[in-house]
């Protein structure tokens, strides 16, 4: 079931604006969690933005925030270091104290 609280969580993140935002420290990294069922193989992807603007978009719907400058940690961040293997926990846990 932590795919659902995973799923909530994104849910209760922030909208992103409509606009041109400015993502200083962009790198181009992100990572892909990928929601699916038994009868069907990822039926939703979702991108994490790890630097730069830390958004989280899924094609169709609305992009959120999960990481704001001087905000507290979200109980998405949270999840998604907690989740994340190794190589992407530490960037993930970096991000998280540098904000």
């Amino acid at each position: 079931m932590l795919s659902a609280e995973l799923a909530t969580a994104i849910d209760e993140e922030p909208a992103v604006a409509p606009g041109i935002h400015m993502c200083p420290l962009d790198d181009g990294s992100s990572v892909a969690l990928y929601f699916g069922n038994r009868q069907e193989h990822a039926s939703e992807v979702v991108t994490v933005t790890l630097s730069g603007c830390r958004f989280i978009s899924d094609p169709g719907r609305t992009s959120r925030w999960w990481l704001l400058p001087g905000r507290v940690a979200s109980r998405f961040a949270q999840l998604l270091a907690t989740l994340a293997p190794a190589p992407w926990r530490s960037v993930i846990l970096a991000a998280l104290q540098a904000s």
